[in-house]
């Protein structure tokens, strides 16, 4: 790479902003496996302080730093930090500006996004109510403690997100769930869908509710948008699930019809939609970069569903006086909805829309836990969403 000075254009406000969320990479050459709790967990009190394990599964761990609290108007928290399973990483987007920024290695750069490819991503949840010292020492120990537990680590890098939605008039609860709602949430797809071309991702906290939501947008906007729609189906093999990523990522070679035996028409002028669901496959651990994804709805907080080992983590809390519901629940459903946001800001030249379609998500107790970027969402509803939508790709475009 050449010595090549780059300018700053401060005017610019598409770039990365200061004061994003800390979605942390590391970068591997080989695949590596989770380290067990125990590890985990030690080596995080050895850096950090006092530390709870609140989540440990084959997806994610989760710690609570009890030395760090966030403070916010309706209460105080530990702040969550937590460790992504091993993932592909490809290094697309990367251009020469950010490889410029890594400083500690100029002669191994590009050696480093060459070889590299796996990544662990790590974050800092609630991380941005501390004050700016101990947050900065809170993830210097943090970055510490993963350089110990993941030590085949080539290299760290740190991500930025993107432009949010939320809508005050849907939500995905239990009580609420009715066609009334389903029509809302494929209206909110339409109005979305209808103001650009392009591909784009929703996620659904089930296969039934998906199923919903799919069966009204296929009937009564997918002809009027133009719009291809791809559903997730709960027993994909590995075949089917290449099939439906290579359809983002465009692959003229391949015949998705044989593969997912379903006939595919593609016009010049289209739209993809992906019906997915939360959590699962394509929520996490894809790599879609520029206009293979520019825009992902997500319906629903991401709630585990109610089982012993939830309500064991839920009590263990509650008896050492903390809110069991928000470790038990809330903070692993908040996980899944930043990992499905994330996969439409993947890199600095990135542009799309993350829509957040859950009344929930204006509550004190969801607000809490936005990154420190989402602090400049939008609040929608069924019949502003469109001009909204319309609005940011115009300044855009």
């Amino acid at each position: 790479m050449s010595n090549k000075a780059f300018q700053q254009n401060l005017d610019d406000k598409k770039g990365p902003q200061p004061g994003g969320p800390y979605l942390i990479q590391m970068l591997f050459k080989e695949p590596v496996e989770m380290p067990d709790k125990e590890k985990m967990t030690a080596v995080m009190e050895k850096h950090i302080g006092s530390t709870e394990c609140f989540c440990y599964d084959k997806k994610m761990a989760g710690f609570a730093a009890q030395e760090h609290i966030a403070e916010f108007k309706d209460g105080k928290c530990p702040v969550q930090l937590m460790v992504m399973k091993c993932d592909k990483f490809k290094g697309k987007g990367f251009d020469a500006f950010l490889m410029s920024q890594m400083w500690d290695c100029q002669e191994d750069r590009e050696r480093i996004f060459r070889e590299c490819k796996y990544q662990v991503v790590a974050t800092d949840m609630l991380a941005a109510a501390l004050p700016a010292l101990e947050r900065a020492n809170l993830d210097a120990d943090f970055l510490e403690a993963l350089a110990e537990l993941y030590p085949t680590c080539e290299a760290f890098y740190f991500q930025n997100c993107g432009k949010l939605f939320l809508a005050e008039d849907v939500t995905s609860r239990y009580t609420r769930r009715s066609d009334r709602e389903y029509d809302k949430i494929a209206n909110y797809i339409h109005q979305t869908v209808s103001q650009r071309h392009g591909n784009y991702m929703v996620f659904f906290p089930s296969h039934v509710f998906l199923q919903q939501v799919y069966e009204r947008y296929l009937r009564c906007y997918a002809v009027k948008d133009d719009t291809e729609c791809l559903v997730q189906t709960e027993h994909m093999d590995e075949a089917e699930r290449e099939a439906f990523l290579q359809r983002f990522e465009g692959n003229p070679g391949m015949n998705l019809s044989d593969i997912i035996h379903m006939e595919i028409e593609v016009e010049e002028e289209s739209s993809l939609v992906g019906f997915c669901v939360l959590g699962g496959i394509f929520s996490e651990g894809i790599d879609l970069k520029e206009d293979s994804l520019i825009g992902a709805l997500i319906v629903g907080t991401g709630l585990p569903q109610v089982c012993t080992e939830r309500e064991i983590i839920r009590g263990y809390f509650e008896e050492n006086g903390e809110n069991g519901f928000d470790y038990a629940y809330r903070y692993p459903g908040m996980n899944k909805v930043l990992q499905a946001a994330g996969r439409v800001i993947r890199t600095a030249d990135d542009v799309g829309i993350v829509a957040l379609l859950d009344d929930r998500f204006l509550t004190p107790g969801y607000r809490r836990l936005f990154p420190r970027e989402w602090e400049q969402f939008e609040v929608v509803r069924g019949e502003s969403i469109g001009s909204r939508v319309e609005k940011f790709w115009n300044d855009w475009l």
